[in-house]
């Protein structure tokens, strides 16, 4: 067990049917130097028994129970205390992981000091595992950071972190639901995430969201309270509407806004000083027609 090289941190709340299918998929991995650490949640199931069972065909798992029910940032930042790692891999109890994503992303961040984290393209599944659609990434950095001003770019459950990194910056609970947007824009400001286009990651998507109201209308005000200190952080003015309208664009509600009003704060965006500063007029230019693409914007 003092050859761990990475831990990978798997939060877990009445997961019992996936698990099993979740740690197989990365028992089946042929890098071997990890550690699995489960932290329940608080399970009203039999997950407990599952790692149990697995416990007897390895012991390179370890389980951790919360004394209630916690909620995901904690369970994460809890289980980053527990961690022995070098690097942190992240995982879902009801997704998958495939090919040889540990092997690709630790030697990544081994051959690549420069850069603290690395991400895989994903493939989306049903709830009975069947194909739905690929999300690839792309692997242009500037692409990436710039893209943080309207969406999360990068997939959570395929990231490997420096431990450190993540020791340094936790989790921040006042952006429930919204959390792991939040810490690559905090990380992204002094530091470089990688993606791959390597697909290293089953993502698992659901008929009907298990969301309620309340839990919805939390993760938009998080939602707004992070584009608004993404705005602030280029010194771009905006007022409540504008707000609105940027939270819009990106969340599938930009086709009820008139194109006029999406192009003219674009190119408030796009123009502004600190935009031009960091990202450079030739790099803008090729990703104003790629948003107008992306929007529908552009016209025949």
């Amino acid at each position: 067990m003092n050859n761990i090289q990475t831990s990978i941190l798997i939060p877990s709340y009445n997961c019992e049917p996936l698990l099993l299918e979740c740690i197989g998929s990365i028992l089946r991995q042929e890098y071997k130097r990890y550690e699995i650490i489960i932290i329940d949640d608080y399970s009203t199931d039999n997950t407990m028994q599952v790692i149990d069972g697995i416990k007897k065909i390895t012991d390179n798992i370890f389980y951790f129970r919360n004394p209630g029910k916690k909620g995901l940032i904690y369970a994460l930042n809890y289980g980053i205390s527990k961690c022995r790692g070098k690097y942190i891999a992240r995982m879902d109890a009801d997704d998958l992981m495939v090919g040889n994503r540990l092997t690709e992303q630790t030697l990544f961040l081994e051959n690549n000091p420069d850069y603290v984290a690395v991400c895989s393209s994903m493939q989306l599944i049903d709830k009975n595992g069947l194909f739905l659609s690929n999300k690839i990434l792309f692997e242009d950095d500037s692409f990436n950071i710039f893209m943080l001003l309207f969406c999360n770019v990068f997939v959570h459950g395929s990231m490997t972190i420096r431990k450190e990194v993540l020791e340094e910056n936790p989790y921040d609970e006042e952006f429930m639901y919204c959390e792991d947007y939040e810490l690559w824009t905090r990380i992204t400001k002094v530091d470089k995430i990688k993606c791959l286009s390597s697909i290293h990651h089953l993502y698992r998507i659901y008929e009907s969201s298990s969301k309620t109201a309340e839990s919805m209308r939390i993760q938009r005000a998080n939602v707004l309270k992070l584009y608004a200190s993404i705005l602030n952080n280029y010194n771009i003015d905006f007022d409540k509407d504008e707000l609105l309208l940027h939270f819009m664009l990106f969340n599938s509600s930009s086709s009820l806004i008139p194109k006029e009003r999406i192009l003219s704060w674009l190119d408030k965006i796009l123009y502004s000083p600190n935009i031009h500063k960091v990202f450079g007029k030739e790099f803008l230019k090729a990703q104003r027609d790629y948003l107008h693409r992306s929007l529908s914007l552009t016209t025949n």
